[in-house]
């Protein structure tokens, strides 16, 4: 999974459903997202929860005429919304709808939906695999699923994915109790995915440290080199083109001792304890990055 804007993938989707589905079954697409709604996901799981859903509504439609609505926009569940949806915090998250004009799910059924190989569909016409899989997919990925349905008139899914904010930035009141904040301290930040540089320093401005921003190994030392004490700290990734992360922690450490440096690395990018003692690397920190757990890092070694 990755961090990405699944708009074009819903589009691509519909796209192929537009050409799949009965000339009987109109699919209406509503896209009013915001362009920086990112979410961490796998485009390829997208795609398939949306092509279960709506599968499922075509089968639901049955032949007649009708009518597929799917909807993606921004949504900032607050207080109201966990007294109706357990289990959601509050936080911004992008909201998936898809409905149908279709036949409807009995109230006695709904709560078994989700469960592996249950069907009510004629023998052939499916595994009763398909909406298991989409709740899995969903739950994995941090999000919550609902359904809301009536005998008759058609059924409606709807999908709250936690945007890459809620991810990396926790909005939760206790959180934002705890999480201690600097004071202005001065942080060097480099990481060339510019998706999640600008998301750091989003939750860096959030803590209360200042951050200058570089999408590069060679662009960060070139600018520390200018003026090493300038910086309080290096925040750093590691998989770069031109200096990886660990070679700018090396680079640096060689013109300034005793600034902090932290290491942000991926599930893949583990270092050996030879290289890291080397390295001189003052903590390290597993993408996705949390906010509180940045801020209590970053506490702890300025405050040292």
């Amino acid at each position: 999974r990755k961090l990405v804007d699944i708009t074009p993938f819903i589009q691509e989707a519909t796209k192929l459903l537009r050409s799949a589905l009965p000339s009987t079954i109109t699919l209406d697409v509503t896209i009013s997202s915001n362009s920086d709604s990112y979410i961490m996901a796998d485009p390829a799981e997208i795609h398939q929860v949306v092509m279960n859903l709506c599968t499922n509504a075509s089968q639901s439609i049955d032949g007649s005429h009708g009518t597929i609505a799917i909807t993606l926009e921004d949504y900032l569940a607050e207080d109201h919304l966990q007294s109706t949806h357990s289990g959601m915090d509050q936080g911004h998250y992008l909201m998936l709808r898809i409905s149908d004009s279709g036949k409807g799910i009995s109230r006695s059924v709904i709560p078994r939906i989700f469960e592996p190989f249950f069907t009510t569909k004629k023998v052939g016409e499916g595994t009763g695999l398909g909406l298991s899989v989409v709740h899995g997919i969903v739950t994995d990925m941090g999000g919550s699923i609902f359904v809301d349905s009536v005998n008759g008139k058609g059924t409606t899914f709807t999908i709250y994915f936690p945007v890459a904010d809620k991810l990396f930035m926790s909005k939760s009141r206790e959180t934002q109790k705890a999480v201690p904040k600097g004071s202005g301290e001065k942080v060097h930040l480099v990481d060339d995915d510019v998706v999640l540089l600008n998301m750091m320093g989003r939750m860096l401005e959030e803590l209360n440290y200042r951050c200058t921003k570089c999408s590069s190994g060679v662009e960060a030392l070139s600018l520390f080199k200018k003026d090493p004490q300038h910086y309080d700290l290096l925040l750093t990734g590691q998989t770069m083109p031109g200096i990886t992360g660990d070679s700018l922690c090396l680079a640096v450490r060689s013109v300034r001792t005793d600034i902090p440096i932290v290491l942000c690395t991926g599930f893949s990018e583990q270092l050996t304890p030879a290289r890291i003692s080397e390295l001189g690397i003052d903590a390290f920190l597993s993408k996705p990055i949390l906010l509180d757990r940045l801020g209590q890092t970053l506490d702890d070694l300025l405050n040292r």
